[in-house]
């Protein structure tokens, strides 16, 4: 049996979607038995920015993340430790949305 679940979130703002996501999460770990320690983030444009911004503002509920073309969604007040996180960004370098500056300055 899959057990993946997929989910899409139309986003009103970032941190509202972020900690919408993270709760979603964290309430269906509980409702499916499955250990947050195993739960990535892959997300393309906004959906590597929602995935972004729920490293961001609650880590805890991700192990790792794959974001392409993920761009700065929001700046927390105290940024997160990360460093037990294992993250691949990917973004073009002639990109004209996102610029390598942006990239970089997400978790450089």
């Amino acid at each position: 049996m899959d057990s993946s679940i997929t989910v899409a979130v139309k986003p009103s703002g970032m941190n509202h979607v972020g900690d919408e996501l993270s709760d979603f999460v964290n309430d269906a770990s509980e409702v499916y038995g499955f250990d947050l320690q195993h739960v990535i983030a892959v997300g393309y444009s906004n959906g590597a920015n929602i995935g972004a911004s729920m490293l961001l503002l609650r880590p805890e509920t991700l192990s790792s993340a794959i974001l392409f073309r993920a761009t700065i969604p929001l700046v927390p007040k105290v940024l997160p430790d990360l460093s037990n996180k294992l993250i691949f960004m990917s973004s073009g370098l002639h990109d004209p949305i996102v610029s390598r500056q942006d990239a970089d300055n997400l978790f450089g």
